[in-house]
């Protein structure tokens, strides 16, 4: 695997430790945009101090060539954990252990003046100067940017619809099906719910919803939870099944037997088999039937929106719409935080608080052909 060349440095939770910074948000579109340039960056989803987290941090400080310092306020760039890592990277810079190092920092709303001495004395860009950034660091990487991939026209294919209220003949991968209805409105407006074929196999279809359709908590208490055990998974199989579909819509969603695996990197416990009727997507999922960040991305209904929902201010789809975020059914770091696709489309392996609030469903299912 390619090594990891630059480290982003940032404070992801708030001072009162109630929330995530801006800084966050400005660390993962850089991280986002270094990639698009055909660099490897490390960026970790959330604070990491304790157990195997602090020889992951040290092994990436002793890898990366470059560091990013990401910065809004001089108490974020001097809080414990950042100013170790800065601190930490610059020690090995100047014990000749990295005698090809360099450390950025990378300001929004704050001065270089208020940057630590040892920083100051460093290059620094603005938020405004991104592209300038990632020019230099690919210049002193000597990492040529990415070729733009060749594109053939092709005329656009008008996606078959099948009736809202009547199970469709046929499905394709791709395809926009009907099937249901459900508030989307910002006044609650019913309409036919849009979901997209992600898989077909064996006489059945794999369904998920084109748009991220109601805010709802993975669980409703901050406490240690699988999907078997959540509520969420208690709402889709209850209250939304019960309003989206008729009865005899209901027939035809297949009880489906769902494994539910580790989270992949920290190796929190995803739990027993479940059998399901709606299901959120797994981990493995979200990777295995989207293309990429982008086409993960998706946007929040009107309804959801007004529920709560989180909506993005740094992203936007093709279209001009807002995404959001939405929960996936894995564990997180641990087993009070769920696996989530972030509004950049990335999945979010770390995850966030269970009983977070603003986070969006996207319910799944499989359906019986006809």
């Amino acid at each position: 695997m390619m090594a990891y060349r630059v480290f982003i440095s940032f404070k992801y939770t708030t001072m009162d430790g109630k929330g995530v910074t801006r800084d966050y948000a400005i660390a993962r579109d850089l991280h986002s945009a270094l990639k698009r340039a055909g660099v490897k960056a490390f960026f970790s989803e959330e604070e990491l101090f304790k157990g195997d987290f602090i020889k992951e941090i040290n092994k990436m400080l002793e890898e990366t060539d470059i560091m990013i310092v990401v910065g809004t306020k001089p108490e974020h760039i001097q809080s414990k954990w950042v100013e170790d890592e800065w601190s930490s990277f610059l020690a090995l810079i100047n014990g000749g252990l990295k005698p090809k190092g360099d450390i950025y920092t990378y300001l929004e709303g704050m001065s270089p003046n208020a940057l630590p001495p040892v920083l100051y004395k460093r290059q620094s860009y603005t938020t405004d100067e991104r592209d300038k950034l990632i020019g230099r660091i690919t210049a002193q990487l000597g990492i040529k940017p990415p070729s733009p991939r060749k594109t053939i026209p092709q005329k656009p294919k008008r996606p078959r619809t099948a009736s809202p209220s009547a199970a469709p003949v046929y499905a394709q991968v791709g395809n926009i099906l009907q099937f249901g209805q459900y508030p989307q409105g910002a006044n609650g407006e019913v309409r036919p719910l849009s979901w997209r074929v992600l898989d077909v196999r064996n006489g059945m279809a794999l369904l998920i919803t084109e748009k991220l359709i109601d805010c709802v908590k993975y669980n409703e208490t901050k406490t240690d939870v699988t999907w078997e055990t959540s509520t969420l998974r208690k709402w889709m199989n209850s209250d939304f099944i019960n309003k989206a579909f008729s009865n005899d819509q209901q027939t035809q969603i297949i009880t489906f037997n769902n494994s539910n695996p580790n989270n992949p990197r920290k190796h929190t416990i995803g739990g027993n088999a479940t059998q399901d009727k709606l299901f959120a997507l797994t981990i493995n999922d979200a990777n295995k039937y989207f293309l990429d960040e982008n086409d993960r991305m998706a946007a929040v209904t009107e309804y959801a929106v007004k529920q709560g929902c989180y909506v993005s201010n740094s992203y936007s789809l093709p279209n001009g719409d807002k995404p959001g975020w939405w929960w996936l059914r894995s564990p997180g770091e641990n087993s009070i935080h769920a696996a989530r696709v972030l509004d950049n489309g990335e999945i979010g392996l770390y995850g966030y608080f269970v009983n977070h609030g603003s986070g969006s469903v996207r319910p799944a299912f499989w359906l019986k052909l006809s």
